[in-house]
């Protein structure tokens, strides 16, 4: 599945850590390159590949210091250190991998080889159409 997005573009599966040999995943991280898609968004992507049959979820919806829960524990910490809480922070690169990440979870990643063509041939069909 990785290689044929590879070759379609657009669509890049997150590469792992060369060390590793075998892999269980729990789920394929891609990044989306709207531009490929006619500028549109990865929530628009995810919308359309759902109409097709293929559940790409989102990412993360957000850098995760900007997660209220994580704001609250890093506040908690900070204050037991008698350290100053840090802003909130501009992550231009954190928030871009959370707009444009889509995952494949891992009930899909367990389908047959012809089920992944097929996601392939969706992504494609997607890609072409927004192309044009």
């Amino acid at each position: 599945l990785a290689d044929g997005l590879a070759q379609l573009g657009g669509l890049v599966a997150l590469p792992g850590d060369p060390r590793v040999s075998a892999n269980a995943y729990h789920l394929l991280k891609m990044r989306y390159d709207p531009e490929s898609f006619g500028g549109r968004s990865a929530a628009e992507f995810a919308a359309a590949a759902h109409a097709e049959g293929v559940p790409f979820t989102r990412g993360y919806p957000a850098p995760f210091g900007r997660e209220p829960m994580i704001r609250r524990e890093i506040a908690r910490i900070c204050q037991r250190l008698n350290l100053p809480l840090p802003d909130d922070g501009d992550w231009p690169h954190c928030q871009q991998a959370c707009d444009n990440g889509l995952w494949l979870l891992h009930s899909v990643l367990l389908a047959s080889a012809a089920d992944m063509q097929d996601i392939l041939a969706v992504v494609d069909k997607i890609k072409q159409a927004w192309s044009n």
